[in-house]
């Protein structure tokens, strides 16, 4: 079971921020405190005009337009794959490895996910938002043991956050860190 975020993709296009900030028209600071200030009750199924309009600082609905550019500028942002680990997930399924997607992600990045072509190499795909919780939560980690089957003992989880880690190794599964490539080299060799 492994990460999307940080993990499977790189991390979110500076570009993507920059466009985000010019749509916004706010400062760089203010902008990046409350995207992520905000962010997990959006991996949590909140809808993307209240997310956005509390990263503006907004009372009032978003311009319907505005809210499809900011949506689509975020999921561009986070729609770039480490070609390392898209190797590696490549190469597990064809071993015949069981690969099962475990990410917080909002309802649109859910989406774009599922419809890439990188969706193919799962079982499953297991999004925060669906489960209307993100990780850390232990509920999550349940959630997707009982989607998985088996023992959670079995279960082998790759996140780049400490938090999720413990987590999931408090849960009772094998949980690695994700620190770059050699974390899935690593892996791979153990098989």
């Amino acid at each position: 079971m492994i990460d999307y975020g940080e993990v499977i993709s790189q991390p979110q296009d500076p570009h993507s921020i920059d466009e985000l900030i010019a749509v916004t028209g706010m400062d760089r600071i203010d902008f990046t405190a409350n995207y992520w200030a905000f962010r997990p009750a959006y991996d949590a199924g909140q809808s993307a005009n209240e997310y956005w309009k509390n990263v503006l600082a907004q009372s009032v609905p978003i311009d319907p337009n505005t809210l499809r550019t900011l949506v689509e500028i975020d999921i561009a942002g986070w729609m770039h794959f480490d070609r390392d680990s898209v190797a590696w997930i490549e190469n597990q399924h064809r071993r015949g490895s069981k690969l099962h997607l475990l990410s917080n992600a909002p309802n649109e990045l859910a989406s774009a996910i599922a419809g890439s072509e990188l969706a193919r190499y799962f079982d499953q795909l297991i999004f925060s938002a669906r489960l209307k919780m993100v990780k850390p939560n232990r509920e999550i980690f349940s959630q997707a043991h009982s989607s998985i089957g088996g023992r959670a003992a079995d279960i082998i989880f790759v996140d780049d956050r400490p938090e999720n880690i413990s987590a999931a190794e408090q849960y009772g599964m094998q949980a690695h860190l994700y620190v770059g490539k050699s974390t899935l080299a690593n892996l791979a060799d153990r098989d």
